[in-house]
């Protein structure tokens, strides 16, 4: 089971409790929707003039929570280490309270059953004079869709006073009690009343109201002041839900790399970023889709230096290309400061990775050389499944696109978070050109996974898949690649995202992308252990 278990977290599949939330028709997200538009610009004085108002009820032995204990052996029946029981329950207390800005008013304990004459005593003698006392005249009452609420009898009684100017009532969405602070009071009292021994009705009803007791007015300002942001969750959780998902009607397949880089090399940077950001990209190189459900979180993550006008052509073209796929992305540069080192290509896409993972919650990440551009936009940038990274460019131009082998996992190429710490990423030795991906590929059958190829699953989208590469210097060999590759097997465990070393020298959120530059010497010097 133990064996099962660490299986599960390595794909950041952990044991959680669900969360519990009323069961909504689309009447009522409809209401609860309109009650969240009309009031998230209220303001805090606005919230300040209303009291909430709720019931609830306290089972003797009714915990529903597993209580956990600390103990030694033998010691399972210690009463210390018990929670009691009795086989018919022990009978349950009743009450009613109500909150405001001011304070709480004295909490109403409800003998019997709750009728709809019990509640209209209530508002008599407490809830209508209660809200005078604290808020004057004009209050806003809130109250709950209960049937006895809105009986005759009692919403009668409550509309004459709205008509006498005594109060206002809040139309309170159905099915809605995470929206009213006093659910939050309740917690505050009955978490009190848990650490208690007190286990009859009497002591029970005594020890709820000295919980009530505690409520302070700061307490309660604290909670309401939470119900703008309660209004803007329920706002953002009806729209994500009523969304579709995003397509890709945007696609329009194969483009002239030449041409557009030409193209761009005309428009000003200004009049670039300005259509960008228009089209919706924000600060970091970040965007998101306005008007769909996103299939993919995606960071790509480009590792530079001395490429200036590559860079250039990279940001102007996988920027419209990303957002005709609908996705949520970013674009991540991590650029090796000038210190006389040679490239290490596999240790900056470890740091952009672990930088990337310090700004947002990826689902997957895209291992991008700046020099490469796909040639056509139906070539998914999504996330791969887990279990199953993607190699992406393995058909390229100065190949005259012939499919590279399939241990050539070098270029372009996709990875689940899961499977990228699984397989503690790059390696970080290799400093100067050559054995990588190769080092990377070995990591991946290691690990089990399974390498994939767009084509795989239908090969006529093997055109769709091309690449385009410009043209570069010749970078200039490791000699020691083929030595530290050989010794590679060694290290799988003690060489990547585990063992990364590295000085951030700066952040910045730039207009088209993050923008990280590090200072690999630390790494350098772990290199030269390993080589000794």
């Amino acid at each position: 089971m133990s064996t099962v278990r660490r299986s599960l977290q390595s794909f950041d599949m952990n044991g959680r409790v669900a969360c519990k939330k009323p069961l909504l028709r689309k009447a009522n997200i409809r209401k609860r929707l309109k009650f969240a538009q009309e009031h998230v610009n209220w303001t805090i004085e606005q919230w300040n003039r209303v009291l909430f108002t709720d019931e609830t009820k306290v089972e003797v032995f009714g915990t529903h929570r597993r209580t956990f204990v600390r103990r030694k052996p033998g010691e399972r029946y210690k009463k210390e280490c018990l929670v009691p029981t009795v086989k018919f329950g022990g009978g349950s207390v009743m009450c009613w309270g109500a909150i405001c800005a001011k304070g709480a008013l004295p909490l109403h304990r409800i003998v019997g059953i709750m009728t709809k004459q019990t509640y209209h005593q209530i508002l008599i003698r407490q809830a209508v004079p209660g809200g005078l006392r604290l808020l004057e005249e004009g209050f806003v009452y809130q109250e709950d869709n209960d049937p006895k609420h809105s009986s005759h009898l009692c919403r009668g009684y409550l509309e004459r006073k709205e008509k006498l100017g005594v109060l206002k009532l809040m139309v309170w969405p159905p099915q809605s009690p995470d929206l009213n602070p006093i659910e939050q009071v309740w917690d505050f009292v009955k978490s009190r009343l848990e650490e208690s021994n007190r286990v009859t009705v009497r002591t029970i009803w005594m020890e709820l109201e000295k919980a009530w007791k505690m409520i302070t007015p700061e307490l309660i300002q604290r909670y309401i002041s939470t119900m703008a942001d309660r209004c803007r969750a329920s706002i953002l959780l009806v729209s994500s839900t009523s969304q579709s998902e995003c397509n890709v009607k945007y696609l329009v397949g194969w483009m002239d790399i030449s041409l557009m880089a030409s193209a761009s090399r005309q428009e000003s940077e200004e009049t670039f970023i300005s259509r960008m950001t228009t089209a919706g990209l924000k600060f970091g190189g970040r965007y998101k889709p306005k008007d769909c459900k996103v299939r993919s979180k995606v960071a790509i993550i480009v590792p530079y230096r001395d490429r200036e006008f590559h860079l250039k052509i990279f940001l102007r073209y996988m920027h419209p290309f990303l957002q005709r796929q609908q996705l949520e992305y970013a674009i991540v540069v991590v650029e090796q400061s000038a210190d006389g080192l040679p490239f290490n290509r596999g240790l900056l896409m470890n740091i952009g990775f672990r930088e990337a993972q310090k700004q947002y919650q990826f689902q997957c990440y895209i291992f991008h050389d700046v020099d490469l551009l796909p040639e056509d936009d139906g070539n998914t940038y999504a996330c791969p499944d887990v279990g199953k990274p993607r190699q992406m460019a393995f058909s390229i131009d100065i190949y005259d696109y012939k499919p590279t082998p399939i241990d050539h996992f070098g270029g372009v190429s996709a990875f689940a978070t899961s499977d990228f710490k699984r397989v503690n990423g790059f390696s970080n030795v290799f400093f100067g050109w050559g054995s990588e991906d190769d080092d990377l590929y070995r990591r991946l059958l290691h690990n089990n996974l399974t390498v994939t190829r767009i084509s795989h699953r239908n090969p006529s989208l093997t055109r769709v898949t091309r690449y385009r590469m410009f043209d570069h210097p010749v970078a200039k060999p490791n000699p020691d690649r083929m030595w530290l590759f050989d010794q590679g097997i060694r290290r799988l465990k003690s060489d990547g995202l585990n063992d990364l070393r590295y000085r951030r020298l700066s952040i910045e959120f730039k207009p088209l992308y993050t923008h990280v530059i590090v200072d690999v010497q630390p790494q350098m010097h772990q290199t030269k252990m390993y080589q000794t």
